[in-house]
Formats: structure tokens, sequence, C-alpha cells
């Protein structure tokens, strides 16, 4: 839950205290969980409006932060201090780019490839269609591969 507090917050105090809340929230509102689905896209939309609201409070728009690992998974390969090198560049340069994307686009990315979320879960956590899921996904990758290929040329 924090790894996706920092997607749209700043600050150690304020990314704790926000998943604080969205666990209090889940507390007080269990009662509104239909065992019949999964738990976890329940709470990542309760997650999802805290966050919101705390956005809508500052008049800011989210934080992005990338983990290597989950934006591209790595090859089983044996690791080398070199590969640990360009990994680490890699994570910089997709944090920037990330950063560009129009949020509509940039959350459901980062729900499906960082917190592993199908499309379902992604449409139930915001409120939107299933298909709709995958159009911004898709738009989002390609607006990140058209930033990368644009900072080639460069």
């Amino acid at each position: 839950m924090r790894r996706y507090a920092r997607r749209f917050l700043s600050g150690y105090d304020q990314i704790e205290s926000a998943v604080q809340d969205v666990f209090i929230k889940a507390y007080e509102n269990i009662n509104s969980y239909n065992h019949e689905r999964p738990f976890s896209p329940w709470l990542y939309r309760l997650a999802h409006n805290e966050f919101i609201d705390i956005l809508r409070k500052e008049k800011r728009s989210p934080v992005a932060f990338i983990d290597f690992d989950t934006i591209l998974p790595h090859a089983a390969a044996p690791e080398t201090a070199d590969g640990d090198s360009l990994a680490q560049e890699l994570v910089g340069e997709l944090g920037e780019l990330l950063e560009e994307l129009n949020p509509k686009y940039r959350e459901p990315i980062v729900l499906h490839y960082y917190e592993g979320f199908a499309y379902k879960d992604i449409a139930d956590i915001l409120k939107i269609p299933i298909g709709t899921v995958g159009i911004r996904i898709k738009r989002g990758r390609d607006r990140l591969r058209s930033l990368i290929n644009s900072d080639q040329h460069v």
C-alpha cells in the first residue's frame, strides 16, 4: 500500500498517515465489502479515493515513482555490477517519462504493471469500463514508447 501511495503523494509522513487512514477506513467499512469478490481491489479503491482526496485538498497532481522490477520484468540471468548500474539508470529515465504521462494513463499502468492487477480489477478500482482500462494502458504504453524514441534522437 505504501508503494501505491508513493505514486500519488510525497513525503514519508504524508504517505504513512494516508496508508494508516486507508486501513482505518477499511476496518470501519468492512461491512460494505462483498465477500464474493476479491479483497484487494476493494482495498485499493479505498486507497485510491483517500489519495485523490488528499491531492484535491492540496490541488496537485500525483507523483510517479518507478519500481524497475515490476514495470520491466528482468530475464532470469546472472546479475552483474554493470547490470545493476544499467537498471538504476533505466529506473531514473522511466520515472521521468512516467511523470510526463497524463494521470488518467499513468494510474492504470501503475496498477497493472506495478501492483499486478488484472484489467477487471483496475476497472473496479477506478470505476471505469474494462475496455477503457485497456485503451488507457495501450495509449499510456504508446506514449511512453514515443517518449523513449524521442529521447534517443536528441
